[in-house]
């Protein structure tokens, strides 16, 4: 396997320590290459080939293209990378032969074809540019164990983990590396959690497959669990003690936190630490349906909706009036855009849950003028499906028929395939006539 030239640690290390480049660049960022082409490029450039697979009946790819085009993600790809764009669908053995299960997916390789990295999934720009910095310095390029002026460097450690990693040795050492940056990243490197925290407990789940690392993960959690339950927490602690529940699969140990805190009185901080659970913990207690408890922690639902639309709109352009119609493609903004629909389809079924009718008619009212699509349409009627208000999910189809008329129509149908087999006799016989 090539080793990287240490030019191009030098160029990835900065990288990965001070933030993203912000120049725009012109155009997509791939080139028109063929994997062996890139291949041989990548061993002259002496940089790792990213491979976005894409699958054109893919809507997921789609909403990836507009990351890919974002101006500061196409000059990281492309002053950091060998960038080509493959069809999954045309090119099956290939996927296969790289292990793509899925679409989208990103997969760095080094100049001999060897996995790098793989990144798996949609993600909005900020996000991917962080999981970008975070695993492309895992190549070749050797990287000495940090000493002297960069023992306390967190982005060494990182750039040391990851080249340990990328070659598949001293697992061990990986490990501690990893929580080295854990335990010290925040308080050497400001901001670091914000940017590794996912990234690292990420791939401390994947090495414990070879070392044990759910017990030091755990241990570091109820650090955070006891500071929370404290009341001395900061807020990027209680976001921390979230993180680390995703990943060890905990979620419950982070309900039973929120309910802790609710008893924890009315003190202001504790109810902040409360609200920041909240957030995360939403389509969580959804799914349990804990409605009351929902709605509680929500507040006003119908305006607090509305501000958070208005301020997604001055922030995608506040001199622009806005047309809810209007086409929009900055890939931050639509990360926005779909945070606020999925919290308002959630709140929406609690508000059904507990009889809340009139309020939610007034916030389907609020959200499809804002975002009239028939994915909006979809998911209001699966969550009015799952309270089994079936005449009202029939009732929402229909209404966004009328407003989209057939752009709507596919979505709206597989929604409807979601009735209950005793509830689709109408549905069934709207599609013959369709």
């Amino acid at each position: 396997m090539p080793h990287f030239s240490t030019r191009l640690l030098q160029i990835l290390v900065p990288a990965l320590v001070l933030g993203s480049a912000t120049a725009a660049v012109d155009g997509e960022p791939f080139l028109d290459l063929d994997l062996a082409q890139a291949l041989e490029r990548a061993m002259a450039d002496e940089k790792p080939v990213f491979v976005a697979w894409s699958s054109a009946g893919n809507p997921e790819c789609r909403r990836m293209e507009l990351t890919y085009s974002d101006a500061a993600i196409a000059k990281w790809i492309t002053e950091m990378t060998i960038p080509i764009m493959i069809d999954g669908d045309q090119e099956r053995q290939l996927a296969v032969e790289y292990l793509v299960g899925s679409y989208p997916q990103v997969t760095l390789l080094d100049a001999e074809g060897g996995v790098l990295e793989r990144i798996p999934g949609f993600f909005g720009s900020e996000d991917f540019m962080r999981r970008l910095e975070a695993s492309v310095v895992a190549s070749s390029a050797p990287v000495e164990r940090p000493k002297d002026e960069l023992e306390h460097d967190p982005g060494a450690w990182l750039a040391y983990g990851n080249y340990l990693y990328g070659i598949k040795q001293d697992p061990e050492e990986v490990v501690k590396a990893y929580f080295f940056c854990l335990d010290s990243g925040e308080t050497f490197q400001p901001g670091f959690d914000a940017k590794y925290l996912d990234f690292l407990l990420n791939r401390m789940m994947v090495m414990h497959k070879v070392v044990p690392t759910r017990r030091g993960l755990r241990t570091r959690r109820d650090r955070l669990g006891w500071a929370l339950s404290e009341g001395t927490a900061s807020p990027r602690e209680a976001r921390a003690f979230l993180r680390y529940n995703f990943w060890l699969m905990d979620i419950d140990v982070s309900v039973a936190m929120y309910d802790r805190l609710a008893a924890g009185g009315e003190h202001e901080h504790t109810q902040e630490l409360r609200a920041i659970l909240f957030e995360e913990l939403l389509v969580e207690l959804v799914a349990l349906r804990r409605y009351t408890d929902v709605l509680d922690s929500a507040g006003e639902v119908v305006p607090g909706l509305i501000a958070r639309i208005e301020a997604n709109v001055q922030a995608e352009d506040p001199e622009h009036e806005h047309d809810a119609r209007s086409p929009k493609t900055d890939p931050s903004a639509r990360d926005a855009r779909n945070e606020i629909i999925v919290d308002a389809v959630h709140l929406y079924e609690a508000q059904l849950g507990v009889g809340r009718g009139a309020e939610a008619a007034e916030l389907v009212d609020v959200l499809v003028e804002a975002f009239p699509s028939g994915r909006v349409y979809s998911l209001l009627m699966r969550h009015a499906m799952r309270v089994k208000l079936y005449d009202l999910a029939r009732a929402l189809a229909e209404r966004g028929r009328r407003d989209l008329g057939d752009k709507a129509e596919k979505m709206i149908q597989r929604a409807l395939r979601k009735l209950p087999p005793a509830e689709r006799v109408g549905a069934d016989k709207d599609d013959k006539g369709r």
